[in-house]
């Protein structure tokens, strides 16, 4: 059973983003905004048990505030969903010398991760004017992630010599929800930009 001590957003980049604000002014100066957002981020996962995970793509979908602390400076608190999760393969050999007193097997297996979480960033950040229309946010904080759906799909095959003239081969596909693993930690924190 894997056992993930944390869990860690590799960048949270938004490769296509789509946002609707809305701003309220007060002496032609913007104090808050609220939105709508969507985009894609790029994760994966480290613990115990996880080494050499491949990062994997996911989605964002959420609300956010923002207020202007002074000027373009801002701080910016978001409630969203996120898919998050990793690939790992993993390919395992007795080796190539025979052994009449134990097992001899090849394997490979690989473990695909999904989770659907609810995530709660708080960024501070600085609003750079383009032109009157546009303009571009760089933004940095912590966030608290809560995984309240997902599981564990595992596929792959292990062949068994019984001896030296003969091989049992058996495919494996599982699938585990992460209600279902005891270890399986579904709160967890990070970096997010």
């Amino acid at each position: 059973m894997r056992r993930l001590f944390f869990q860690r957003t590799i960048c949270m980049i938004a490769l296509v983003t789509l946002s609707c604000s809305f701003a309220f002014s007060q002496d032609d100066v913007k104090h808050y905004e609220f939105g709508v957002f969507a985009g894609a981020s790029i994760n994966s996962y480290t613990g115990n048990d996880i080494e050499n995970a491949d990062m994997k793509m996911g989605f964002n979908v959420g609300i956010t505030g923002r207020y202007y602390i002074y000027k373009n400076l801002f701080g910016e608190l978001s409630v969203g969903v996120a898919t998050k999760g990793y690939k790992q393969t993993t390919s395992e050999s007795s080796g190539q010398y025979w052994d009449d007193e134990g097992i001899n097997f090849d394997s490979e297996v690989e473990d695909n991760m999904t989770t659907y979480n609810l995530d709660i960033p708080l960024y501070v950040g600085y609003r750079f004017p383009i032109s009157e229309t546009s303009s571009l946010s760089v933004k940095i904080g912590p966030y608290i992630t809560y995984a309240f759906s997902g599981k564990l799909k595992t596929s792959g095959y292990v062949i068994t010599y019984p001896d030296i003239h003969s091989s049992e081969k058996e495919y494996i596909t599982q699938e585990k929800k992460i209600g279902d693993m005891d270890d399986y930690r579904k709160f967890g924190v990070g970096i997010g930009c």
